[in-house]
């Protein structure tokens, strides 16, 4: 559980890294206040904090196998190959 905390806050930070460097590559200096007023930084923390929860979501949706799939391997049956398969 606490591998999750960085990558969590990694994916927080991306709305502010993205615009930090739309400023650089706009030639202007995002470490001056007058770049940050009037951004809807609120705005960013809404949409990192979906992100993370789609994030959270989709990955418990991957770790959802209860273990009653079981993998098949190939193996001949009367001469033929059966090919793999999961159940």
């Amino acid at each position: 559980m606490i591998r999750i905390i960085p990558f969590i806050l990694e994916i927080f930070a991306l709305p502010y890294i993205a615009y930090t460097v739309w400023l650089l590559a706009t030639r202007r200096n995002p470490l001056t206040r007058a770049a940050w007023v009037g951004v809807p930084w609120q705005w960013f923390g809404v949409f990192s904090c979906l992100v993370i929860l789609g994030v959270l979501l989709f990955g418990r949706q991957l770790e959802r196998d209860t273990g009653t799939r079981g993998y098949t391997p190939a193996y001949i049956e009367n001469g033929k190959l059966v090919p793999p398969r999961v159940q």
